[in-house]
């Protein structure tokens, strides 16, 4: 049995990440965040759907919120599913 940390034909293995933004050059410090654009974003929840983290919700306007900024691991998903552009990753 071989138990070195080896993949296919030799090649080492890339250890597993915590953080998804790890390698990234973006950080998960208490500057970052997510900024919603209410005037651009129509309210189709498509971010709320994807976000794995449940970071964003509608609010009574049918616009997306960050209602829990603390839980956002910076993966993006919201910004690359918004069909209208209107989230930013600061």
């Amino acid at each position: 049995m071989n138990t070195d940390a080896k993949g296919p034909q030799g090649v080492p293995k890339k250890p597993k990440r915590k953080d998804s933004s790890a390698g990234r050059g973006e950080s998960k410090d208490q500057s970052s965040r997510i900024v919603v654009n209410r005037d651009w974003c129509k309210g189709c929840g498509i971010c709320v759907e994807f976000c794995p983290r449940k970071v964003l919700e509608l609010d009574r306007e049918e616009k997306a919120v960050v209602k829990h900024p603390d839980q956002c691991d910076r993966c993006g998903i919201c910004r690359l599913r918004c069909p209208d552009l209107a989230i930013e990753l600061k």
